[in-house]
């Protein structure tokens, strides 16, 4: 996938086509049928509306914040271990705010994650461009990517101690609490409509690409998916991007 172009607006796309997928395969878990004539209605909640709405509202900032960073020059390996950082915010703020105490034991992996976070960081942040004016705004654009992942990495802490909170004093409603998250989350991609569609367009202007050669392109099981494909579809074509789009949504 290091052949896909990110542009700071695209993340509006992914985040929003991951919110829709999990939001309908939840659907059928707060769905009740009545016995007789009438519509289906979603369930009664048993954790507070107002609740998941602030939860919510975390939730979709720290999501689109994430995608984001992909734009400003952060690869993908380094968003992946950088959010691993998260174990940090995570317990800081539980001692500060919950009153927690941890073991030295956790304390100390801790603190060697985020010190394998930190070096990460540092190893990825030197600039590629021979050009000094190039290597200035790739530079920012770097220092641009982590503060937003930092951010996205505070609020998503505060996010985790809310429904820490909410689940010891409702139950673990998981699916519930799955759902809702992303269900009530949609409206608030209205924000980026423009952006939605302009992403929408390069997807498709993406060039068109065989399923097989998408599919060899997932981890491990690429080879075992292409192989069971049928004869038509290894020539079928679809836009680059967009079937990109769908393996990231598929493994959500």
């Amino acid at each position: 996938m290091s052949s896909v172009i990110y542009i700071h607006y695209t993340g509006h796309l992914v985040t929003f086509g991951q919110f829709i997928f999990v939001a309908l395969e939840g659907l059928r878990y707060q769905v009740e049928w009545p016995s007789g004539a009438g519509l289906p209605r979603l369930k009664p909640t048993v954790v507070p509306l107002s609740r998941w709405a602030i939860i919510v509202t975390l939730f979709f900032i720290v999501s689109t914040l994430n995608n984001l960073a992909l734009g400003y020059r952060i690869s993908m390996p380094l968003h992946i271990i950088f959010r691993s950082g998260g174990l940090f915010a995570n317990m800081v703020m539980g001692a500060l705010i919950l009153r927690k105490r941890y073991p030295l034991s956790q304390v100390v992996g801790v603190g060697l994650v985020t010190l394998g976070v930190i070096w990460s960081t540092l190893d990825n942040a030197s600039p590629t461009s021979s050009s000094s004016s190039d290597a200035s705004s790739s530079t920012s654009d770097f220092l641009t990517g982590i503060a937003i992942l930092v951010v996205a990495m505070i609020l998503s802490a505060g996010m985790g101690l809310l429904q820490e909170v909410t689940y010891k004093k409702y139950g673990k409603q998981w699916r519930e609490g799955l759902f809702y998250t992303h269900f009530l989350a949609l409206p608030f991609f209205l924000f980026f409509y423009n952006d939605l569609l302009d992403s929408a367009a390069m997807y498709s202007a993406s060039p068109l690409t065989p399923l097989s050669t998408v599919f060899e392109r997932v981890p491990v099981l690429g080879s075992a998916v292409t192989s069971m494909l049928p004869s038509f579809l290894h020539t079928f074509e679809v836009p680059k991007l967009w079937a990109f789009l769908v393996l990231n949504v598929l493994t959500q």
